[in-house]
């Protein structure tokens, strides 16, 4: 399924006229599926067309789609996207960051056995995220 929902993405340009009439919702499903598939490449050709709708770095305001970008990077088994996802996650001012968002990084951080650097996330988000831990 994840084969197909690509192709509808690249035939939405097609029928719409071009990248610009993705948004950030059909951005998001597509990374998802190169997540899945494992395909590195086309994730960050995706990610390059968020940032061409965009003025600055961060592709979007959108926290969904910001935490899916970290969710791919951070499963790509090439190491230096590791640091492409922290440094999307530290993009995000705190306040706007979601316990989804926080465990994504953790997650990423952790796959890549930056076990460290994935207390330090935790301890530097927990006041803004106003929740207490179950431990």
């Amino acid at each position: 399924h994840y084969t197909s929902a690509l192709a509808l993405y690249d035939g939405v340009d097609a029928l719409l006229g071009g990248a610009h009439a993705k948004d950030d919702t059909a951005h998001m499903l597509a990374l998802k599926a190169c997540t899945s598939l494992g395909l590195v490449e086309r994730g960050k050709q995706i990610h390059a067309q968020c940032l061409q709708n965009s003025t600055n770095s961060t592709p979007t305001n959108n926290i969904e789609l910001l935490t899916t970008l970290i969710h791919f990077y951070g499963h790509s088994s090439h190491a230096h996207d590791i640091e492409t996802a922290i440094t999307i996650f530290d993009a995000i001012p705190n306040e706007c960051k979601t316990v989804i968002t926080v465990g994504a990084m953790m997650n990423a951080l952790c796959k890549h056995d930056m076990d460290d650097e994935c207390i330090r996330v935790f301890q530097n988000v927990l006041p803004a995220l106003q929740f207490e831990p179950d431990v």
